[in-house]
């Protein structure tokens, strides 16, 4: 009879605590340039407690990270990617660590991050200029 009580117990304390737990997914930029720099930062932000996942795009110079907002934050990743020597949008890595890296991930320090709309093509008119809504009336 004890054994069904511990267990049932047990139970509903496993139940309310997975109630209680908040995940958010989020991304942000961070500069770097190869699977180095891939690893170190996705490293880096997978340390923290609370993180469940985190998958950095090289292309377009950001992470996407989910995480248990009960037991870590935003900015706590932030740092986290920053303390491994990689800049993001909020936090700039401190420069003694950021010339600790190797020489393929020494990135330019002012390249773009979060280039999700930088990167589609923009369409061009007949005069080679963006396209706009005389172009369009001309053809």
């Amino acid at each position: 009879m004890k054994k069904i009580i511990l267990s049932t117990v047990v139970i509903i304390l496993t139940i309310a605590t997975s109630f209680g737990q908040s995940e958010t997914k989020e991304s942000f930029g961070v500069r770097g340039n190869c699977g180095m720099c891939k690893a170190t930062i996705e490293k880096a932000a997978s340390n923290i407690v609370g993180v469940t996942q985190a998958v950095w795009d090289k292309k377009n110079k950001k992470i996407n990270v989910s995480f248990n907002t009960s037991k870590t934050n935003l900015k706590a990743i932030h740092q986290a990617v920053a303390n491994s020597g990689y800049d993001t949008d909020m936090v700039k890595s401190d420069s003694k660590v950021y010339d600790s890296l190797p020489g393929c991930c020494q990135y330019d320090r002012k390249m773009k991050m979060s280039l999700d709309n930088v990167l589609k093509p923009v369409k061009k008119s007949c005069c080679g200029e963006k396209m706009n809504k005389s172009c369009a009336t001309k053809r």
